[in-house]
């Protein structure tokens, strides 16, 4: 590797809050540091868009705060986010017709939590356990049926792969903060970020002769050229022109796990030069990075009666191509998500927003038991996220099939004190998935950093 001038002590790469978490840390002890960013945006699957003609924000990505983790809850504090908890109503879709479903929900929730795994036994599928005579028999086939549909869809997991050993961590891991407490930030998430990005690049000065650390938006890192203490990246615009190459000590990788999984010559994936160990390269294939599509539907009126359903909530239908959608805002302009994940996502790459939509407005018409044509005259607005066909993310986030329980724990470890993995996918407690989780890894990172940097 040729010699660049003024090399950083870490090149951290992707600003989303794994790696401006980890910014953020390493910017206060003056360390010399860069953040490159392939979007032109900082935020990474935190993706909020406020539009005047909207009567409330709306979070493409990342959206609800699940418990009450101290490191995401005191972030979004310093970061002045409220936020508000939520009680929503439930609703299942019978032959067009809405049912309250609030006892069902709370039953079939707890079908979904009551798995067990003896100590030392194999590690079974989910969809194997589910199988199972003791579970199948357990509960009402509706309660089943929303148990399956709400794993599949909250992990956004392929349940015929999905480790039920890695379910029961994560169940552990929510339980411990308290995880069936279900928030909204007021205003969306983009003031997380956002926060974290002004702490890193205000750094300056703090510590006498220390430099302003950088974050490069619209910087697309190609491939990285590392030997023990030292990277070069090799870097270009979103228009193409090659940018001047960044070397560092060390790098911290916080890119998403579809990303790093893409195939080399893909938009967006990066090649490492040399390549990375073959326990690590093990570890990122052995993993699997779940998909959504998330429509958001804006309305003129309440398509539903408010006189027998005056707040809709949530409205699952189990079996449909989006099984839950809920209402992001009330009152006489509702707006309404539309969710499908995993396999059901899957379904749905590679389609164009019009089919989406239409998918979307098809689904909420037969729940509600209208016409399709007639529904849509209460639609004034839409607006479309498909994560898994996003280049810069490939997915929404990740889960651990059979055979997996040990890979996050593999990419947590730094890789000949230079290479460290960061990012939601890295966590190893359990709380994988997660923006709080993804915060986590960020401190982890940053921790390492300073340790390897004060042995050189």
């Amino acid at each position: 590797m040729s010699s660049l001038s003024k090399p950083y002590d870490v090149a951290i790469i992707g600003a989303g809050v794994a790696g401006l978490q980890a910014a953020h840390r390493l910017a206060r002890t003056g360390a010399r540091i860069v953040v490159l960013e392939a979007r032109d945006r900082v935020g990474g699957r935190i993706d909020t868009r406020a539009e005047p003609d909207w009567p409330v924000a709306i979070d493409l990505g990342a959206e609800f705060v699940h418990g009450r983790s101290p490191i995401l809850i005191d972030g979004l504090h310093a970061a002045g986010v409220k936020v508000v908890t939520q009680r929503p109503a439930h609703h299942l879709a019978r032959q067009g017709r809405l049912g309250p479903a609030g006892r069902l929900w709370k039953r079939a929730l707890t079908l979904a939590s009551d798995i067990t795994l003896a100590p030392g036994s194999p590690d079974p599928t989910v969809a194997s356990y589910l199988g199972r005579t003791a579970w199948s028999r357990r509960g009402s086939d509706n309660e089943r049926l929303l148990a399956r549909s709400y794993l599949e869809g909250f992990n956004a997991a392929d349940l015929r792969r999905a480790s039920v050993r890695a379910l029961l961590q994560q169940q552990r891991a929510a339980e411990s903060i308290a995880g069936d407490t279900l928030g909204r930030p007021v205003g969306g998430y983009r003031a997380l970020p956002l926060h974290l990005a002004r702490l890193v690049t205000n750094e300056a000065g703090k510590k006498s002769g220390s430099p302003r650390p950088i974050v490069r938006l619209g910087t697309i890192v190609e491939r990285i050229r590392w030997r023990p203490g030292r990277v070069v990246m090799d870097v270009r615009a979103a228009d193409g022109v090659r940018l001047s190459k960044v070397s560092a000590a060390l790098a911290i990788v916080t890119i998403p796990l579809g990303v790093l999984q893409a195939a080399a010559g893909s938009t967006g994936a990066i090649r490492f030069q040399p390549r990375l160990p073959v326990d690590v390269r093990a570890a990122i294939d052995a993993l699997a990075m779940g998909n959504v599509v998330k429509v958001v539907l804006r309305f003129n009126r309440p398509p539903w009666p408010t006189h027998r359903t005056p707040t809709l909530g949530f409205l699952h239908v189990p079996r449909g191509t989006f099984p839950t959608l809920w209402t992001l805002a009330e009152g006489p302009r509702p707006v309404v998500v539309a969710w499908a994940a995993g396999p059901r996502a899957d379904r749905l790459r590679n389609q164009d927003a019009t089919r989406l939509r239409r998918a979307a407005v098809t689904e909420l018409a037969g729940a509600l038991g209208r016409a399709v044509g007639d529904l849509e005259t209460f639609v004034d607005g839409a607006t479309v996220a498909a994560w898994g066909d996003d280049p810069f993310s490939r997915g929404a986030y990740s889960w651990v099939p059979v055979g997996a329980t040990h890979a996050a724990s593999t990419l947590a470890r730094p890789i000949a004190g230079t290479l460290i993995f960061a990012g939601e996918a890295t966590e190893t407690t359990g709380h994988s998935g997660t923006v709080h989780g993804a915060l986590l890894t960020g401190e982890r990172a940053a921790r390492d950093a300073l340790a390897l940097m004060a042995r050189r």
